[in-house]
């Protein structure tokens, strides 16, 4: 609760400017495709193979 209070406190006297983005790259076959997930857990259950578009 004092750490919530902390926070709201410093927050409405000052904006937030992240300063850190990850980039995160997965590498595999061409015919396989992973849409990456935000928490960057790699599942083997989400590889999926590519569709054919020519």
């Amino acid at each position: 609760m004092l750490l919530q209070e902390a926070s709201k406190l410093v927050i409405s006297g000052y904006g937030l400017l992240p300063l850190y983005f990850e980039l995160s790259v997965w590498a595999m076959r061409r015919d396989l495709t992973y849409a990456g997930r935000a928490d960057q857990a790699t599942l083997a259950q989400f590889v999926m193979p590519r569709t054919a578009t020519r």
